[in-house]
């Protein structure tokens, strides 16, 4: 139900980074494609925030060597994170920074399935996972095999994320230059 009157792509931005849609128009495709009622989300866990006493101060996802190297810098007053990209600050389009509460890197099977460079990438089922929150690292899996895709500690206990924005990186299962995270020195 890929139709144009549905979404549309903003001329002033790079495909395919420029697709978007609304409330309103997903509604339309709903009614138009009879599909059922309200979803069955179930929300995940939220608690207080809680900093860590040696933060992780730095978050590097390297993407690529240049336009899609990704830096989030944590602010320890703030108890959030900053993202920057191709060594600029990562801006909303109202110019402000994009700023997280909870960041959390999704390895998923990943495969280039055209000559243009599209993916093709498998958010059904479960990997490896890392969230970072409160200056801390919590490495784990996510699942998802009906409804919300839940994120779970080395434990198998569900992760509790701040109140606030969360920010999903999925990043290639077999990416060469894996995230890395940088500790505050002291």
């Amino acid at each position: 139900f890929v139709q144009s009157n549905y979404f549309w792509r903003d001329k002033n931005r790079r495909a395919p980074h420029n697709l978007y849609t609304s409330s309103q128009r997903l509604i339309k495709a709903k009614e138009k494609n009879k599909l059922p009622g309200n979803g069955d989300f179930l929300a995940w866990n939220f608690k207080s925030d809680k900093k860590v006493n040696k933060p992780i101060t730095q978050i590097t996802i390297p993407y690529s060597e240049n336009f899609y190297y990704v830096v989030w810098q944590y602010d320890t007053d703030k108890n959030d994170y900053k993202r920057s990209q191709a060594d600029q600050y990562h801006q909303d389009e109202d110019g402000s920074q994009i700023i997280a509460k909870n960041v959390v890197v999704q390895y998923a099977r990943t495969e280039v399935i055209d000559d243009i460079g599209r993916k093709s990438i498998d958010l059904s089922g479960e990997g490896k996972s890392i969230v970072f929150l409160d200056g801390g690292q919590i490495n784990g899996r996510w699942r998802k095999f009906n409804g919300r895709t839940r994120f779970y500690d080395d434990e198998g206990n569900e992760i509790e994320f701040n109140r606030g924005p969360i920010w999903i990186e999925i990043v290639p299962d077999n990416m060469v230059g894996a995230p890395t995270a940088v500790a505050a020195s002291g």
